[in-house]
């Protein structure tokens, strides 16, 4: 018994490893491309249908653009840290430096209050306002105002730029990761 169920385990491996057969030659006509023209009745029933589609659902067209926690917590961590940064640029005058990061400015606003309630989006608007003109009229004591009240405002994680305790990351994905908060001591 044990002899026969060998064999056929043999016989079974070896059909397997076996070369399959040569297929049969087919002959195939030249490619045509064509398609059943549509009616007009079949073109008008289809938008008519995704209009009422649109007009039953419409929250479906008004996305929110992907903005969640992990999203808000990258435009704070990345744009915050450049923000925080500008402290010392702040203090000084140093006009030219901020102007150098307004973009940083502008996501942070943007970015790090997109979850935020109306009247906290509409204060960092208007603390990003008030740091823009504060640059263009050369006011110092404007821009530091207005930079404190955009930082006191934000809440921006610690910056780790100039030394302290730093975070680490997970993945690739994590916000963290090539900034100064991502750093990862390897021993």
């Amino acid at each position: 018994m044990k002899a026969a169920c060998a064999v056929v385990a043999l016989v079974g491996s070896a059909a397997a490893f076996a070369p399959a057969a040569p297929a049969v030659a087919v002959r195939s006509s030249a490619m045509t491309m064509s398609a059943a023209p549509e009616s007009r009745r079949e073109v008008l029933r289809t938008a008519v249908s995704a209009a009422a589609a649109a007009a039953v659902f419409p929250q479906l067209a008004f996305a929110d653009g992907a903005v969640s926690e992990s999203t808000v917590q990258r435009a704070k961590g990345i744009y915050g840290d450049k923000v925080l940064n500008l402290a010392g640029a702040v203090k000084a005058g140093n006009f030219e430096a901020v102007k150098a990061e307004s973009g940083a400015i502008s996501l942070l606003t943007s970015g790090g209050f997109a979850r935020a309630s109306k009247a906290d989006k509409a204060a960092a608007k208007a603390a990003k306002d008030a740091i823009f003109a504060a640059v263009e009229s050369k006011d110092a004591a404007k821009l530091q105002s207005a930079y404190a009240d955009l930082v006191k405002l934000a809440k921006i994680p610690a910056s780790t730029a100039g030394g302290g305790d730093t975070q680490g990351y997970s993945s690739d994905y994590d916000w963290k990761a090539r900034t100064a908060k991502g750093t990862i001591y390897v021993r």
